[in-house]
């Protein structure tokens, strides 16, 4: 594609309206301008804070609009508030929202949010199409999905070569469903980074119709600024960064010669010297908080997994057999507890046939999968502190960290020098 240097320089020029004015805005003047913005006086099941006061009037503005908070500053409440406000005014009151989770166990975080704090009613859908299809039509205001599962519904395993595993967009499938849709929440939006993959492209035509959206990350992109370009464009449709990819990485990018390949293979690499102006052509469409922003009040943040498969029955075949324990035998109670709190760590120990204690690790284990998401989003400058009681958790947590690419060290009886643990933690 041949871009002019024109047309990249009146781009690059043009500037948005930047969101982060409303920062400036106190909590009862931000309340003020969402009732002006609104014409209604909002409601809020649970309190917001004052970061998610400033990033809700700046979504009802913009209505297309991503949030760069940092983790654990209240994303899911953010997005949720949204949707209920553009309910009761009237905003949005046709057709399904749909909120898209970068894995299925976050399924049910959303359902158990949505119930503390909003009225709003959802239906989780796992893989199936005509699961899909009903709960489109049901009475339901939000549908939660994972990329997963949109991309077992929206697309087929290609017939070609033996052993191929790529999959191929059913665009007319879509389409019909797309119709449907008139507001969208996409969550850990950093996850559709490359405009290339089958979820960017089934996001692009589920959402082709959906006049509200709003995406969710704390970490936009880590090393390659570029990956903005895809999360942008699910949710403003070019507005920001252009309708092109490759016009965008014109003019963002500089071409890098690649060794022994033809003189036409060139490979764009961000110009580090243009991420002011990359961060300013988002501003109009975004709002950034970083934890650093925020007051340092300590707030406790719940998390409700549910078990499924191998280890969810595991769990109830000892919560059966508690109705055959005496009352009266205290430690047969609290092996019991023990187990299944060991059950809902993600492993269970038992006795073979030869009297040796083994350990079961489970196919399906709530907590990691919830951690392996956690890993994702904390960014490498966040630092973590893991409490376990159990030995194999520790190991369960350190291995999921090390497949996240999350370094660690482990601080318990075993360390051999624990204030060498200490400052490396401290020093990072």
């Amino acid at each position: 594609m041949v871009v002019s240097v024109e047309a990249i320089n009146h781009f690059l020029m043009a500037d948005p309206t930047p969101l982060d004015v409303i920062k400036d805005l106190d909590a009862q003047q931000t309340l003020n301008a969402i009732e002006e913005l609104l014409g209604i006086t909002p409601i809020f099941i649970t309190e917001p804070r004052l970061p998610q006061l400033h990033g809700l009037l700046a979504a009802l503005y913009a209505e297309r609009f991503i949030a760069f908070f940092d983790m654990r500053m209240g994303k899911t409440k953010l997005a949720l508030d949204w949707a209920s406000q553009l309910a009761l005014a009237g905003w949005w009151d046709k057709g399904k929202g749909l909120i898209i989770v970068p894995s299925p166990i976050l399924l049910d975080v959303w359902k158990n949010q949505a119930k503390l704090h909003s009225v709003l009613s959802i239906t989780c859908v796992g893989t199936k199409l005509a699961d899909f299809d009903a709960a489109l039509k049901d009475s339901s205001d939000l549908i939660v999905i994972s990329w997963s599962g949109l991309q077992a519904m929206f697309s087929d395993k290609n017939k070609g070569r033996k052993g191929d595993t790529t999959r191929k967009l059913m665009p007319d499938e879509l389409h019909e469903r797309a119709k449907l849709i008139k507001l969208a929440i996409i969550d850990e939006i950093h996850a559709c980074k490359n405009p290339q993959s089958l979820r960017f492209a089934i996001g692009q035509d589920l959402l082709a119709q959906a006049q509200f959206r709003m995406g969710l990350t704390g970490t936009p992109w880590g090393r390659n600024p570029m990956d903005a370009w895809a999360q942008s464009y699910l949710i403003d449709a070019g507005e920001a960064l252009s309708d092109n990819y490759r016009f965008f990485e014109s003019a963002f990018g500089k071409k890098q010669v690649i060794k022994g390949a033809p003189k036409w293979a060139q490979l764009y690499v961000f110009d580090r010297k243009k991420l002011p102006i990359l961060q300013r052509k988002l501003s109009g469409m975004s709002m950034s908080y970083r934890r650093a922003d925020r007051d340092q009040g300590v707030y406790q943040s719940s998390v409700k997994l549910t078990m499924r498969g191998d280890q969810a029955e595991a769990y109830k075949n000892i919560m059966d057999s508690i109705a055959d324990v005496d009352l009266g035998d205290r430690k047969k109670i609290e092996n019991t507890f023990v187990r299944l709190r060991q059950i809902s760590s993600g492993f269970h120990p038992f006795i073979d046939d030869y009297g040796q204690e083994r350990v079961t690790e489970f196919k399906s284990n709530a907590k990691m999968e919830w951690l392996t998401n956690f890993a994702i989003e904390m960014g490498p400058d966040l630092k973590c502190i893991f409490f376990h009681e159990f030995i194999k958790t520790g190991m369960l947590i350190g291995r999921t960290l090390t497949r996240a690419k999350v370094s660690h060290t482990f601080l318990n009886g075993a360390t051999a020098d624990k204030p060498e643990a200490v400052r490396r933690f401290m020093s990072g």
